[in-house]
């Protein structure tokens, strides 16, 4: 159906177009903007779950180091040496608040942060250790006890 004025041509203004830009880019820069903050809070939590799983990777391989030890002799201070029937684990506390392991030839640092350790002794072995983990504001504690059998040759020599 056509116009009376036949000069006339139906389509849109330029102030209706302009509008239509100006609206389009409000929503594109709306939803770049909601893109940003979606990127940021999948990296926080990805640097979160990480953080984690180091934890937890520390604490399970200390846990298993100290459980299969026959004995845990402390070297100094800040490190330990786990002695088992074929291998030997050292563990030393750097006063950056990380740990190394060493297993032979093989040496690793843990990117994990905690206090210093607090170890329970007798006649250089340990016996306990207890120590905190800095973990995304949150202090988690880990608690190892060490309980040596009466028969075994470490109670002879401490017994005497």
């Amino acid at each position: 159906m056509w116009l009376s004025n036949p000069k006339r041509v139906p389509g849109f203004t330029l102030v209706e177009l302009t509008v239509v830009l100006i609206l389009s880019g409000i929503l594109v820069t709306g939803l770049l903007s909601g893109m940003g903050y979606i990127q940021q809070s999948w990296n926080d939590y990805r640097r979160i779950q990480e953080t984690w799983s180091e934890w937890d990777e520390f604490r399970s391989q200390l846990q298993y180091d100290w459980n299969r030890a026959y004995q845990v002799v402390l070297n100094n201070d800040y490190s330990f040496t786990c002695i088992e029937e074929t291998r030997q684990v050292t563990y030393a506390y750097l006063p950056t608040g990380q740990w190394l392991r060493q297993q032979g030839l093989y040496l690793d640092t843990l990117q994990v942060t905690s206090s210093e350790p607090i170890f329970s002794e007798s006649d250089n072995l340990l016996i306990g250790l207890n120590l905190q983990c800095e973990l995304t504001g949150s202090l988690l504690p880990i608690s190892l006890t060490k309980p040596y059998l009466r028969n075994t040759e470490i109670n002879q020599l401490l017994n005497q």
